[in-house]
């Protein structure tokens, strides 16, 4: 052990080393203890476990998403990064999003949802990318916004001939346009 190496070529007893030793190695461990103990109370305090979610099996579309809506009112308890206008926002697209369940899309249920977390421009709530990408269909290329417009900037074999294609529409409508719709 380093300590005891350490000690015995400056000239300290046996019982002495041991005594170094063991005061470094409880100081460590009760170090430890403490800052364990108060990551526990920091990530308790500032990311609480929402509550279980106590429904019968939804026996239809509308109900699984009203039963969802219900279950997410709690965020907005459990989050408090909204500013009063921004939560008044989002519980009113939780409202509006009440009234349309069942007409949603999982896409468009996922989208609805992650509108409303956005509204705390927080950078430490959002809705998992990776759950949105395995659960909604995606496109098989990424793109990049550039000053001249959007890019393919990554293909997957499928689409391996777009690559450096510039995309100029959707479905017809004009990128720009896209994009403004969707931004907000």
């Amino acid at each position: 052990m380093p300590l005891i190496g350490a000690a015995r070529l400056l000239g300290i007893g046996l019982k002495r080393r041991y005594k170094i030793v063991l005061w470094v190695v409880g100081s460590w461990v009760a170090l430890s203890i403490v800052f364990g103990l108060l990551a526990l109370v920091y990530f308790q305090k500032f990311y609480p476990d929402a509550p279980k979610a106590a429904y019968a099996p939804a026996r239809d579309l509308a109900t699984a998403q009203q039963q969802d809506l219900d279950h997410f009112q709690n965020y907005f308890t459990l989050n408090q990064a909204y500013a009063p206008a921004a939560l008044a926002q989002a519980k009113s697209l939780h409202g509006e999003a009440l009234a349309k369940a069942g007409t949603y899309s999982p896409a468009a249920f996922t989208l609805a949802i992650a509108r409303m977390v956005a509204l705390s421009d927080n950078g430490h709530s959002w809705i998992s990318k990776k759950h949105l990408s395995t659960t909604n269909n995606h496109i098989p290329c990424r793109l990049y916004r550039f000053d001249d417009g959007y890019y393919v900037v990554r293909a997957r074999p499928m689409c391996a001939e777009l690559l450096g294609a510039k995309l100029l529409s959707i479905d017809g409508m004009a990128v720009d346009e896209v994009v403004d719709r969707v931004y907000p």
